[in-house]
This record gives C-alpha cells, sequence and structure tokens, in this order.
C-alpha cells in the first residue's frame, strides 16, 4: 500500500460519522420483582417493628394484635391522628408504658399508615 493511501484510510476512519452504539439496558421481563405496594409495605413495618413489641408488652393480657384489627379500629390506629392512637397513649391502662423508642417506633408507624390513600 502506498503512503497515500494509507493515510487516506487512516483519515476516513477518523473522521467516520457513523454513531457508535451505546448501551441500552433491556426492557423488564414478566419475572422481574414488582415494587412492593404501600399496604405491604406498611403491613411488612408492622411485622418487622410493632408486633415485636406489642407480643412483648400487650399479648400477656390482651389477645394477640394483629394489622388487619389495628387498622380496623379507629381507637388503636388513630383514625387520622397518630399521637391519639390508643395503642400509642394506652388509654387509662395498667400495663408497662412504652419507652420512648417503643413509642417512637409505633408513632412512625401510625404516621405511615395515616398517610395512605
Amino acid at each position: 500500500m502506498t503512503k497515500a493511501v494509507m493515510w487516506l484510510v487512516l483519515v476516513g476512519c477518523a473522521m467516520d460519522p457513523t454513531p457508535q452504539p451505546t448501551h441500552v439496558p433491556p426492557p423488564p421481563t414478566s419475572s422481574d420483582p414488582a415494587p412492593p405496594s404501600p399496604e405491604s409495605t406498611i403491613e411488612q413495618q408492622f411485622d418487622q417493628d410493632v408486633a415485636p413489641l406489642l407480643a412483648a408488652k400487650c399479648t400477656g393480657c390482651h389477645e394477640d394484635f394483629v394489622f388487619a384489627s389495628i387498622v380496623a379500629s379507629p381507637e388503636l390506629s388513630g383514625d387520622g391522628a397518630p399521637a391519639d392512637s390508643r395503642l400509642l397513649t394506652k388509654g387509662a391502662h395498667e400495663g408497662p408504658p412504652w419507652t420512648t423508642a417503643e413509642a417512637q417506633t409505633i408513632l412512625t408507624w401510625l404516621d405511615a399508615l395515616a398517610a395512605q390513600p
């Protein structure tokens, strides 16, 4: 090959206007997990954070508290005013009080519950 031909090949390659391929992620498949619904997240938070507190301080004298029964009870859930919830305030109760950390855990969960549509 002559120098002129090699120069044309090199210049042509350097000036190639063809766009370079970019990475495009594949579309989601039906096997990809769906994000959790807000309801399941609230229930998971209850199971993980609140239920153990209730089991430790409440079920000795009361029935087991389950997610559905608390959500269905305006007195227990706070009915949009979580700080007034009997679950949190315990009303005129003689059982063991919540520690500050336990009360905050329950209030955080009740706030999330109240924010549900």
